[in-house]
């Protein structure tokens, strides 16, 4: 049987930026909604003299004023429209590899824990005194971008990007990233993003999904019984038709809906095609 002939094939989308599996991934609908916002907040201060961005960034002053909405609307704020262009293109290119792992509804629990770590991470910096007065405002999606980007370099450290026309592990970018935003945070280095501290939670959950599970156990892409069932072997079912089985419901549910033994016969099976 040829893989053009294998069902999960023949109902895979085909390819394309804006094909039904990119259209409906929860990275798309979060990059249209900072960028939307973004060019809102711009728009409103040119045109309209009104100041939205203030009133949306996240701080604790703002939690005490009242300004319960800013956990949510920090995300539609930027410190710019490189430091914008930077967080969603690592958010694109190592979130896709994070939504490998965990399937769409996954990710979008990935996404909500590595945000709220972020914010964990900041409100901790300002009380203990570690935040200084330019890091005391947080806002944009620092904390995702780095989140996904540490998360992709220890789940495939194999994996490169082009940068420049010249190939770089994901690994050192990863290193680089976390070193700069730690100094900064640190005050050891005069780097003075009001993001840092979020940036650093982000890395430290990465980090920790990566060995605790993509996202703790909570919203994971998990097959059904049904389809456990479906997937399993019988003594009629031959390794080669197991593993077509085991591919679609990859396809299906995302890799993170294989259990151990799963994992394990597709390892031993890759062998054969080596």
């Amino acid at each position: 049987m040829g893989s053009a002939d294998r069902q999960y094939m023949r109902d895979r989308p085909g390819p394309g930026l804006f094909g039904p599996t990119v259209r409906h991934s929860p990275l798309l609908r979060v990059i249209l909604a900072c960028v939307a916002g973004f060019v809102a907040i711009g728009a409103a201060r040119g045109w309209a003299r009104i100041d939205l961005a203030t009133p949306s960034e996240f701080s604790v002053d703002a939690l005490r004023e009242g300004r319960l909405w800013t956990p949510v609307t920090m995300l539609l704020v930027s410190r710019g429209p490189w430091g914008l262009l930077w967080e969603m293109v690592a958010l694109w290119v190592f979130g896709r590899v994070v939504e490998e792992w965990t399937g769409p509804r996954g990710l979008w629990a990935f996404l909500a824990l590595a945000h709220a770590a972020g914010l964990l991470a900041h409100v901790a910096a300002e009380a203990t005194g570690a935040a200084t007065a330019d890091t005391s405002v947080a806002s944009g999606t620092s904390g995702l971008a780095m989140a996904c980007l540490v998360f992709a370099a220890l789940r495939e450290p194999g994996r490169a990007v082009t940068i420049w026309f010249i190939p770089v592990p994901v690994w050192v970018l990863a290193a680089v990233c976390v070193g700069i935003g730690v100094l900064g945070a640190l005050r050891v280095t005069t780097v003075a993003s009001p993001s840092l501290w979020m940036a650093v939670g982000g890395a430290a959950y990465g980090a920790a999904a990566h060995r605790r599970g993509a996202t703790f156990g909570l919203g994971g892409s998990r097959a059904s019984a049904p389809q456990r069932a479906r997937a399993a072997p019988t003594r009629s079912t031959s390794s080669q038709e197991r593993v077509d089985a085991l591919l679609e419901k990859i396809h299906r549910d995302g890799i993170a809906s294989l259990d151990d033994e799963e994992r394990a016969f597709l390892r031993d099976a890759s062998k054969d095609y080596r």
